[in-house]
């Protein structure tokens, strides 16, 4: 706040607030760049997709994969990246996708580097 009241219109708050499709408001989705292919789950063969970091995270991801039809140990490279390196993680390339929690999705909207998210999970 001390940032916002020197330079006003400068810095940007971005609070947690539940959210789903049904109300219009993310709460957690697959985020991509705007150009990508990887429209879902099932488009990450071959991919590098980003989450949460522990086993809590790697397993809900391992289970989104795989729901997709796809196997986690083979088809997709799970990479556990901090929330927030995950937003410059697509932009730069690091990974084509995260499944990432608010107010990851927000953020990313806001910037206009990537996407709308393709989903909620």
């Amino acid at each position: 706040m001390l940032a916002e009241s020197k330079f006003p219109g400068t810095f940007k708050v971005f609070g947690l607030q539940g959210g789903g499709i049904k109300v219009g408001l993310i709460n957690d989705g697959l985020i991509v760049k705007p150009d990508s292919d990887i429209k879902s789950f099932a488009d990450l063969r071959g991919k590098k997709l980003g989450h949460v970091p522990g086993i809590q995270w790697r397993t809900i991801s391992r289970h989104m994969v795989r729901a997709s039809g796809l196997d986690p140990d083979k088809d997709v490279t799970l990479v556990d990246l901090a929330v927030g390196m995950q937003v410059p993680a697509v932009v730069g390339g690091s990974v084509d996708a995260t499944l990432s929690l608010e107010p990851v999705g927000s953020v990313a909207v806001a910037s206009g580097q990537h996407a709308d998210p393709p989903g909620s999970t």
